[in-house]
């Protein structure tokens, strides 16, 4: 089997030194692999590189490690889509690596030498179509609402000296916390409508986006189905700001509030009246009306020797109490049904 390492250049703000030097090239001269080592140029260079590659080996079994963040390891699933005959898994040096967090997190995946004679698992993934009939996939989350405008001002906020990992996801969301918490797009679960407004909604393959944000913390990536987080515009500021920043954001137990709606499923619609922003594995973009379905069994993913998912594998069980439903609420009855007429404009 010939190893590829696909490395993202510039990522790189949560590794200080020079992963290929320190870390890849020890390892795959010590462990006597056939490899190659390639840099990707611009955005999306690493899908193509890996599309051909898949193609050059035309049936014989191939391994690609996205050496990045998030963003590398959707151009590395993406490429590999479709090919049965490749692995695929990941070394982290990005901002966030938060698919990897399953699985034991940075520190298992950055010794290289016990990643390469890792375990192959059977993992799913998640297969978009937009408006425009494009058809992508992603490995970890999509999102439409708050979160996915947060993620696209995390970039910017990524410029500011000392910004890294999840401090800059923090600094998206409080800039969006005053201008993007209120969402009308249109929901579907399994075809079954989910009333708005919306603050967010999330499909999740695994537990962790948002550079350590737990925003499903019952999925499981080899289950077959998806694990849908909503959370709707039911309270006002500053109430809002606390489910959005503390209890979603840092604590991760928005899932025990009375919005938020936590539900297994094997698709997800969402439609808008205007193109607003989506979220796939960390990239963004505009979109007007997304399908994501849970493709079973979509991925081989590499797992280090001594992770310990493959000690004790996490039940997936979703454990959520009864929650407490006010009888009546102003904003949600006013603003959302009431005298600002939002249940009239459902599309």
């Amino acid at each position: 089997m010939k190893h590829y390492f696909v490395e993202n250049p510039v990522s790189g703000k949560n590794y200080p030194g020079d992963i290929l030097h320190d870390l890849i090239q020890p390892a795959v001269l010590a462990s006597g692999i056939e490899f190659e080592i390639y840099r990707t140029r611009y955005r999306g260079d690493g899908e193509r590189y890996v599309r051909e590659k898949c193609m050059e080996a035309a049936g014989k079994p191939v391994r690609f490690y996205a050496v990045g963040g998030d963003g590398t390891l959707y151009e590395v699933v993406n490429g590999a889509a479709g090919f049965d005959n490749v692995e695929i898994t990941c070394i982290p040096k990005g901002s966030g690596n938060d698919y990897i967090r399953m699985f034991g997190g940075r520190e298992y995946f950055l010794d290289v030498k016990d990643l390469i004679q890792g375990k192959t698992i059977a993992v799913d993934g998640l297969k978009l179509k937009d408006d425009s009939g494009r058809i992508e996939t992603a490995i970890n989350q999509v999102s439409m609402g708050f979160d996915a405008e947060a993620c696209a001002y995390q970039a910017k906020m990524k410029k500011l000296p000392g910004s890294i990992g999840h401090i800059s996801y923090v600094l998206g969301g409080l800039y969006c916390m005053f201008t993007k918490a209120y969402s009308t797009f249109a929901c579907k679960v399994d075809d079954e409508p989910v009333h708005g407004p919306f603050f967010l909604a999330v499909a999740c393959n695994s537990r962790w986006y948002g550079s350590g944000i737990c925003v499903a913390p019952f999925a499981d990536p080899c289950d077959g189905m998806l694990d849908c987080v909503i959370i709707r515009r039911t309270v006002a500021w500053p109430l809002i700001f606390k489910l959005g920043i503390y209890d979603w954001q840092l604590k991760g137990i928005h899932y025990l509030n009375h919005s938020c709606l936590y539900l297994r499923a094997h698709k997800i619609e969402w439609k808008a009246e205007h193109p607003v922003m989506i979220n796939v594995d960390g990239e963004t973009r505009m979109v007007q009306h997304v399908t994501v379905e849970a493709v079973p069994q979509c991925f081989r993913f590499v797992v280090p020797v001594h992770s310990p998912y493959l000690q004790h594998k996490p039940d997936n069980t979703i454990a959520i109490p009864a929650k407490k439903h006010p009888r009546f609420h102003p904003f949600d009855s006013i603003v959302n049904h009431g005298v600002m007429g939002y249940g009239s404009r459902r599309y």
